[in-house]
């Protein structure tokens, strides 16, 4: 998670019912950052407010809880080698506490102490990869300081600590979920009751569109060669996640490696799961679900989230090159009319 928010005033338009419509876009934590509000009028201050105070949410995120500063909260506590209690903001602590509810949900197929294999695997850098798969010995090795159940979380004092001092934690399954959290609370909080927050494909709406109805949102086909929408969904004051292995992967010796790494066995998923995308209250959560969902895998993750009502849609790749999807009833009732495609997002 690195870079500033940069963030420009793209269109403004007014629509025949007499609400006003505009768009912000520009690049935050290296990726697509977008905004989109329906509103009967706006200041012509507008823009700057919204730049001034997302702004700030961002580089609190990024200050907390990115591992790519070195004087982030994160950062600074991952560099400890003792179990002493450190002190932490208390949104980096109930973060992290939602990250241990997903984990508790999953049993460990979600878990933000994975990092080490992540590393071993070749992904935790820019120049992601490997010449060759890592040894038995050297996966047990990083794997015995993975484990969530070893960071004890206060939520009252704001301290976490280490039961182990190799551990490690890395909150860039949240994170990115949790700053489109925040910058939908300050657009909120700046008096708009209609728009869409969307950072790098996940997404949280409130309220309807320009058109008058809930937010049309395209899930994306997992292909690897270019965007298509593979479904689309209304969300009405719900956020949107998306996990999947066609974005961030690399070959070895004509094996695709996937950088979702299951914290269990160590190893890079393997499986016909394509993607896995969750509805829920909040973003962060949404996105720790989709990516512990991922893990589980197309029979594992839809029980799951079948047997606890989590809106989600898995997308599972077919032998011959083509897609078989599965929805829980949550997520069924969400879903627009395939025909509707090309008003994703809209």
């Amino acid at each position: 998670m690195v870079g500033a928010l940069l963030l420009a005033w793209l269109g403004r338009q007014k629509d025949p019912g007499g609400s006003q419509f505009i768009r912000l876009a520009g690049v935050a934590f290296s990726t697509i950052y977008e905004v989109k509000i329906t509103a009967p009028s706006f200041a012509e201050d507008a823009a700057s407010t919204l730049q001034t105070r997302i702004n700030q949410e961002v580089e609190f995120v990024d200050a907390a809880m990115s591992r790519f500063r070195d004087d982030s909260e994160i950062s600074r506590f991952n560099d400890l080698k003792t179990t002493e209690p450190f002190g932490v903001s208390k949104e980096t602590a109930v973060l992290l506490d939602k990250a241990r509810q997903v984990s508790a949900l999953t049993k460990g197929a979600f878990d933000i102490t994975v990092g080490p294999l992540v590393r071993l695997w070749g992904f935790y850098y820019s120049e992601k990869g490997r010449d060759s798969e890592p040894t038995h010995a050297e996966i047990a090795e990083a794997k015995a300081t993975v484990g969530y159940e070893a960071l004890e979380i206060d939520l009252l004092g704001a301290r976490i600590r280490k039961t182990t001092p190799d551990l490690h934690v890395d909150l860039s399954a949240v994170a990115k979920g949790y700053a489109v959290d925040r910058i939908a609370e300050v657009v909120e909080d700046c008096g708009y009751a209609n728009f869409m927050v969307e950072i790098g494909g996940e997404v949280r709406a409130k309220g309807v569109n320009q058109t008058g109805r809930a937010w049309r949102i395209g899930i994306e086909k997992p292909i690897y060669e270019r965007m298509e929408v593979f479904q689309v969904i209304a969300l009405e004051n719900k956020a949107v996640a998306t996990s999947g292995d066609y974005r961030n992967y690399y070959e070895l010796k004509n094996k695709r490696i996937s950088h979702t790494i299951d914290p269990r066995t160590g190893r890079p998923v393997d499986h016909t799961l394509a993607s896995v995308s969750v509805v829920h209250d909040e973003c962060a959560m949404a996105d720790a679900l989709a990516t512990g969902l991922t893990v589980l895998g197309p029979k594992g993750g839809y029980t799951l989230a079948k047997a606890r009502g989590i809106p989600a849609l898995f997308i599972e790749r077919l032998p011959d090159g083509s897609f078989a999807d599965r929805v829980t009833p949550e997520f069924e009732r969400l879903c627009v009319s395939r025909a509707d495609k090309k008003q994703a997002q809209e």
